[in-house]
């Protein structure tokens, strides 16, 4: 069952998704490089997201099982953040995923540089939201 794709009527409301998903205030929203317009990397007080459109409910709870299921095997994976009522998807479409930390020689790199808020506090900075 296809999703609500009211964010091609526009822009969608980063602020209003940043609350559904409990990631705190807004700070501020840009693409990730090389990606499609569509995917987002929210900066808010908690930390940081990527949120991009779900084609389907089923889709973005497939790839949620996925990524906890690589996670509980030892491959790192970006995990999903659920919004606060619990949906792998929110109310305009979009679901969530955190950002993993990526290092290289010079250390963190690009968007994807950084620990997770929500991870236990014995490995994370509190830099960015839904990995551990």
């Amino acid at each position: 069952m296809p999703l609500d794709a009211r964010y091609l009527d526009g822009m969608p409301d980063h602020a209003g998704i940043a609350r559904e998903f409990g990631l705190g205030e807004l700070r501020s929203v840009r693409q990730l490089a090389d990606g499609h317009s569509t995917v987002q990397l929210l900066t808010t007080a908690l930390g940081r997201c990527v949120v991009k459109p779900a084609v389907t409910i089923k889709e973005a709870e497939l790839r949620a099982c996925v990524a906890v299921s690589l996670d509980r095997a030892g491959i790192r994976a970006a995990r999903p953040v659920r919004t606060t009522a619990g949906s792998v998807v929110g109310g305009a479409g979009f679901w969530g995923a955190g950002v993993l930390a990526c290092t290289t020689r010079g250390g963190p790199a690009g968007a994807q540089g950084g620990d997770a808020v929500g991870a236990p506090a014995s490995r994370r900075s509190g830099a960015d939201v839904g990995t551990s």
